[in-house]
């Protein structure tokens, strides 16, 4: 079993982060300072997904007691996440764009989603 779509989006557009002085990348200034640029895409969106997952982890454990199951935690992100404007597909957004407050504070409650929670962005 796999999924077939993105299972949520997360801002990875224009995100400010470090680069190193050798980097080509949109750095700003040309020193041995450190640099900084803007940069996009999934390197940049990742890990917001991935901290989120991290924190709904640590919620449930914390009011629970005991790890919740990967697929809890992947379902909770996705009945959570936020809709989204026109011009997005079940197909490049999944469920939305992650929503960490809701989350965190359903895990805090020890209420995980089930697969019948999720619902995909209208296409």
């Amino acid at each position: 079993m796999g999924l077939y779509r993105n299972g949520v989006g997360a801002n990875g557009n224009l995100v400010m982060s470090t680069l190193e002085p050798t980097d080509p990348l949109q750095a700003y200034a040309e020193d041995t300072e450190e640099w900084y640029g803007r940069i996009s895409g999934t390197s940049m969106s990742c890990p917001v997904t991935a901290g989120v997952a991290t924190l709904v982890v640590d919620a449930y454990r914390q009011n629970v007691g005991e790890s919740p199951d990967p697929i809890e935690v992947l379902n909770t992100i996705e009945a959570e996440a936020e809709d989204v404007h026109d011009g997005y597909t079940p197909w490049n957004i999944g469920a939305g764009f992650v929503d960490a407050y809701e989350a965190v504070a359903r895990a805090e409650d020890g209420d995980l989603a089930t697969f019948g929670e999720v619902k995909l962005v209208d296409e």
